[in-house]
């Protein structure tokens, strides 16, 4: 059996051998129907094999978030269990336990800054944040379609493959 490259030209060197003749369109529309056999089997099965692997990536895409909101839960769990742990630590004034296992201390973290008020700051204490750009193309494709012409930019059209 050919591969579906090799059917494709040969279907459309049929199509443009047969447009060129004088016959009329049914004729034509006719031959074409019946030599696309092995050019439709190919592509229904092309069709078969997306959707499988379409079937695989939506699975793929459940698990994941399945394990992501485990992951999630777990995470929050610890750091419940480590306030619960800290505060209970600090209310008794313990600040070391040793088990066989680990051992739980407390740790002091470096210095943080607080801000109480950031109208009060010094301009010397401020860092600019230039702001960013990047094309709106919602707004873009908007006003091209309004008839305004935006430099640098132009609507285009492609085409994708949809199995239903």
């Amino acid at each position: 059996m050919s591969n579906l490259f090799e059917i494709a030209n040969a279907y459309r060197a049929l199509a443009e051998k047969l447009h060129d003749t004088d016959l009329p369109d049914e004729v034509v529309e006719d031959t074409l129907e019946a030599e696309s056999g092995d050019l439709v089997e190919k592509l229904t099965n092309i069709g078969f094999v997306i959707r499988n692997i379409d079937a695989e990536v939506a699975a793929m895409k459940d698990a994941e978030e399945k394990i992501s909101a485990r992951r999630k839960a777990k995470e929050n769990r610890i750091a419940r269990l480590k306030a619960y742990a800290l505060a209970n630590m600090l209310a008794t004034g313990k600040t070391k336990i040793e088990s066989p296992y680990f051992v739980i201390s407390l740790r002091n973290n470096p210095e943080s800054v607080v801000i109480d008020a950031e109208s009060q700051i010094p301009a010397d204490y401020m860092r600019e944040i230039p702001a960013s750009y990047s094309p709106d193309r919602i707004l873009i494709k908007k006003a091209i379609q309004d008839g305004y012409e935006v430099p640098g930019c132009h609507l285009t059209r492609t085409q994708s493959l949809q199995i239903k």
